[in-house]
């Protein structure tokens, strides 16, 4: 009898068997689809995302309609002394400090409503719509990054599993042919015809397949704490069948044209370049006049002094007027 390092290995690998599905009652199984709509929902950089989106429709909204609304209002309040008389006659002097005082209260409101800008406004909103393709393109982008992510980190949890499996189906196989090639060298059994340098190769195999062991847990770690914190679930066990190809049924020049067409970063960056012209126009607008219509209104009142309702005396503590 000859125990030979090829036909011991032979005997690991044909003891080498892929893992059964399997799960714990303490935690449910995760599928693929389950873990990707988790991360969807639960991944703070969409929200992030999300928020951008919002503060770039926020200010779209603030370029259609705040060129429109450029009116600002003041008021204002104090004493004067009182006064009294007509628009012809008055015993009043033109300072009475001595008359008792009453108050005065004065509002303005005044603004200017755009009329021609030289095609800035019109490029602002142009610009502003650019920003809002961009960060819709942003969460899409993102999206596609997430599902990447939970998928490799998925498949390397189900790869972890099996090689695990694998090993610990065919270590224990590996490490009874050393202790029995120990024994047999031991012995000095002639007849067993024992080659020393098995025992060498036998212990290098033991060791690699041990180097793996400790590989595969730290890859079933580092898969297990990326699902974790991509989908923010405490618990994450997934189905343990064994791994299979994936099939694609397309053309790989189909691909690569479907993803020119529909990649969302060939959209952001088509929206960047709008952008980018929307902003060289408004530079160039610039060197034009702006004409707008300027509108204000004003009241005053102060009920100590008479109102002198004539247009051609100036009553500053009663007065009204429009202009455009």
């Amino acid at each position: 009898m000859r125990v030979a390092l090829g036909g011991i290995l032979a005997v690991i690998v044909s003891g080498l068997a892929l893992a059964q599905d399997g799960s714990h009652d303490a935690t449910t199984v995760h599928d693929l689809d389950s873990l990707v709509s988790a991360a969807e929902h639960n991944y703070p950089a969409l929200d992030s995302q999300r928020a951008r989106l919002r503060a770039a429709q926020a200010r779209l909204r603030e370029a259609r309609l705040s060129p429109f609304f450029q009116f600002e209002a003041e008021g204002g309040f104090t004493v004067a002394p009182r006064a009294e008389g007509t628009p012809v006659f008055s015993d009043q002097d033109q300072l009475p400090l001595s008359n008792g005082w009453s108050p005065v209260v004065e509002l303005g409101v005044q603004g200017v409503i755009p009329l021609f800008t030289g095609g800035k406004l019109r490029n602002l909103r142009r610009a502003a719509r650019a920003g809002v393709r961009v960060e819709e393109l942003s969460i899409a982008e993102r999206r596609a990054q997430l599902r990447y992510d939970v998928r490799r980190a998925y498949f390397s949890l189900q790869l972890a599993l099996d090689i695990e499996q694998m090993i610990s189906e065919g270590l224990p196989k590996l490490e009874r042919a050393v202790e029995r090639l120990e024994e047999l060298l031991e012995e000095e059994d002639a007849e067993a015809d024992v080659d020393p340098m098995d025992r060498f190769r036998l212990a290098t195999a033991l060791a690699e397949v041990q180097a793996g062991a400790s590989e595969a847990q730290q890859l079933r770690e580092g898969a297990t704490s990326a699902l974790r914190a991509l989908t923010g679930l405490d618990e994450i066990r997934v189905r343990e069948c064994p791994m299979e190809p994936v099939q694609v049924d397309a053309d790989v020049e189909e691909l690569r044209a479907r993803a020119l067409r529909s990649r969302p970063e060939i959209g952001m960056l088509e929206a960047g370049l709008d952008a980018r012209r929307a902003d060289l126009a408004i530079q160039r607008g610039g060197y034009a006049p702006d004409f707008g219509l300027g509108l204000q209104a004003r009241y005053s009142w102060g009920p100590g002094v008479t109102d002198i309702n004539n247009p051609f005396i100036n009553d500053r503590a009663n007065t009204r007027g429009l202009g455009a």
